[in-house]
Parts: C-alpha cells; structure tokens; sequence
C-alpha cells in the first residue's frame, strides 16, 4: 500500500506490477507502461516458469495510466492454473491498450479457473473508472477486436483448452465505462460445457463507448453479450451518443449474438441515437425484457471524456 495515495509512482518498459502469489493486495500505486508492444500495468496470473494457481488477490484505489497489454489483467497460464477470488474495486483504468501484439482492454478477465467450489462471490469488479481504452490498428495482425471498458472473457475455458469452465459467481457494478473504442462492457464466450459463471452487472454508468472508426463489428452495442449463458445485465444506464459506429453499423445500448434463455436483460434505462436499441441475433429462447426504460434521455450535463488521470494530491481514484 502506498502510505500517500498516487505518491508511489512506476513507469516501466515491460510490467508494471505483477501479482503470481496469493493473498497479495496492491493500494494507492500509479502505474505507466511506455515502451510500444510490452506489459500491463497491474497483472494477477500465476509465475510463467512453475504455474501455480493463484487466490485471494486485490487491486484497490490504483490509477493505471497509459499502459501497453491491459490496466488490470489476469489470465491463465499453460492452460493448467489461473486466477480466482479476484477483486479489482476502486482504480483507474486508462489509455490501457496500446500494444499491437494482440487486441486488449481496460480491465480484462481472461480464462481464470476456480481454486475451489465454495458458494459466493469469487470474482468482484466494481466502482472502477475505465475509459479513453483504444487498440492499435492494427493490432493481432488484423482490425482492432477490443478496446472495451471492461471484458470477461473466455470464463468457459474454450479459446484456452481449459478443461474445467469457470462456474462460480462474478459481480460487476458501479463502473464508470465511457469513451472506449470498443465496447463499455462485453460478456464473450460464458456458454461451453454444462456449468457455466452466475454473472451479474449492474448499477454500471455505460455511456459513448464503440469509437473506434477502425474496428467493424455488427454487434455494436454498448453492452454485448457474444456466447454467453447465465448473464444478467440489470438496474444500469447505459447511453450510447453516436448512430454509427463499428465500421458504419448502428450502436445499440444492448447487443447480444448466441445468448439464451437464461440470460437476462432486465430493469435497465437505455437511450441512444440508433432506431433500435436492442438487438439480438441466432439467440434462440433469449428475449429482452419489457421492463427496460428505452428512449428517454439522462440529459446529461457537459458531457464529456475526461483526460489522463491527474491525480497528485487527490485522496483517491472517485476524488
């Protein structure tokens, strides 16, 4: 812990700070990644040489400001350990996606793996400001695929040949997620095997994201659900401020492609430019519910994406 917040300073050329042990918690840090195509700021996975799964981790009231693969990222290694009981509350996650190597995010969970079958919550991300998040072009050798707020990603295991899929509880909410190039949040591939995570998002401000005039995508809602079961999206205001985007297809408040009757899309207030806000397709039994407040303006005042993080002298990330 920082014994002043943001007086602890790193700006490195790879990593900035890497959690590989359990029961670590980082407070109060203020973290840049400046040389081109290297290292995250924060990072929760287990050590590259002898992988082990890692538990009990939090990242809390930190400022990630302007970093190359990721502001906070935990992913699994070798496809036999990963990361579990993760908190990631309170911190800044800007500029975070810089590096051409491959397609990153604001905050990014990738393939963790349960260290045990306990009940409860075991992945928490919430009151996180997360913004300004744009990819290369191009990055991975293709067009940008990223750049979200926030993403879970792969917590079925299938892109890594993760033998178990991640089926405890994860909670998002009371994230700030504006001015993106892709997404604000994105729930992709929740939908292999026969148990999947119980996610839920809520209380989540979402507003202008999907900016990038290099990615094309026609899913192109400020919150995609993309292969996912067990999802509810409920109780957020999610404000999409352009008609276009995603190469010149129209932004819904809400996009979902191969979701099912178990996710839901509930009690949220949705405005946007576009003439549909919702959109779903090749989602079988999924419906959004009626209960969505659609087309009514927040009627924000002087909105605006904010600009690099200047924290000195705060007292912490929401001063």
């Amino acid at each position: 812990q920082c014994a002043t917040f943001d007086a602890c300073k790193i700006d490195s050329t790879n990593q900035g700070i890497y959690v590989d042990h359990s029961y670590w918690g980082v407070q109060g840090w203020e973290v840049t990644v400046s040389a081109p195509g290297n290292g995250f700021c924060f990072g929760a996975a287990p050590e590259w040489s002898s992988p082990v799964e890692v538990h009990h981790i939090i990242f809390a009231n930190n400022v990630a400001n302007g970093c190359q693969e990721g502001g906070f990222s935990a992913f699994n290694v070798n496809k036999t350990a990963s990361v579990d009981y993760l908190t990631i509350v309170g911190n800044i996650a800007y500029n975070a996606a810089q590096s051409s190597a491959h397609c990153y995010s604001g905050i990014d969970l990738f393939q963790p793996i349960q260290s045990d079958s306990a009940a409860g919550t075991h992945i928490y991300i919430a009151g996180n400001f997360s913004y300004g998040n744009f990819d290369p072009y191009p990055c991975a050798g293709t067009l940008p695929t990223d750049g979200e707020g926030i993403i879970l990603d792969t917590l079925d295991g299938s892109e890594g040949g993760i033998a178990t899929p991640f089926a405890a509880q994860t909670v998002v909410e009371n994230n700030f997620l504006v001015g993106n190039g892709g997404r604000g949040f994105e729930v992709q591939n929740n939908l292999a095997g026969s148990q999947h995570s119980h996610i839920h998002s809520r209380h989540n401000t979402i507003v202008g994201n999907n900016r990038d005039t290099h990615e094309v995508d026609l899913f192109c809602g400020e919150v995609l659900l993309l292969d996912t079961s067990d999802t509810q999206i409920y109780s957020n205001l999610v404000v999409s401020n352009s008609t276009y985007g995603c190469g010149g297809y129209p932004v819904h408040a809400f996009a979902a492609y191969i979701a099912d009757a178990s996710d839901q899309v509930n009690d949220n207030f949705a405005y946007g430019l576009s003439s549909e806000p919702e959109l779903a397709s090749s989602s079988g039994a999924f419906t959004y519910s009626t209960t969505n407040t659609l087309g009514v303006s927040p009627s924000f005042a002087s909105e605006a994406t904010p600009a690099a993080p200047a924290c000195t002298g705060t007292a912490n990330v929401p001063s």
